[in-house]
């Protein structure tokens, strides 16, 4: 368990303790062992600090991010790609990476995304799956689309770029979006 602990010159330290029941000469006896762990739960801190400064810097950020796993679903989505999308969290996070964006093939079709023949040639998709294939990123791929936002099919040009990134043993892709329609 974990305790804190204090020392003879009265600083007190996080510590995990450990207690063993010893038996010897018909007696029993417990043994503390008590091991400072005030590095590791710096260490800790720090991995959660980062943590929070990147998921800050992922929901500040003026374009559109979406985190994509190795089977085109998506994992997580920041506001301005929800907004971009007409889309809730809810209605992106968990879907294909079609469905999530409001493609109108994967929305046209009751199979769903990758369904339609059209899927085989969206730059979308083919630039989400060279990235998880290859490990290789893309950066600033200009690509028309179009997509049911609000009940209307709605042409966009937007820029792409994808990172690879493993996560729990798994590559998955960040896609950063950015609607570049009016220009």
């Amino acid at each position: 368990f974990e305790w804190t602990h204090q020392r003879l010159d009265g600083e007190v330290f996080p510590a995990t303790i450990l207690l063993s029941r010893l038996a010897a000469g018909g007696n029993i006896f417990l043994q503390a062992t008590v091991r400072d762990v005030t590095e590791q739960k710096k260490a800790e801190e720090q991995i959660r600090q980062q943590q929070q400064d990147l998921q800050t810097i992922f929901e500040a950020a003026p374009v559109g991010i979406l985190l994509i796993d190795h089977t085109l679903v998506v994992r997580q989505v920041n506001a301005v790609a929800a907004r971009l999308f007409g889309k809730t969290d809810d209605e992106t996070v968990g879907h294909k990476l079609g469905e999530s964006l409001g493609c109108i093939h994967a929305t046209n079709d009751s199979g769903g995304c990758r369904k339609d023949p059209a899927c085989s040639l969206c730059p979308i998709r083919m630039t989400v799956e060279n990235t998880l294939a290859t490990g290789q990123s893309v950066h600033g791929a200009e690509v028309p689309a179009t997509f049911h936002i609000r009940g209307e099919d709605v042409g966009l040009w937007l820029e792409i770029s994808a990172e690879p990134m493993v996560r729990e043993g798994k590559r998955h892709v960040i896609m950063v979006i950015n609607n570049i329609t009016e220009r």
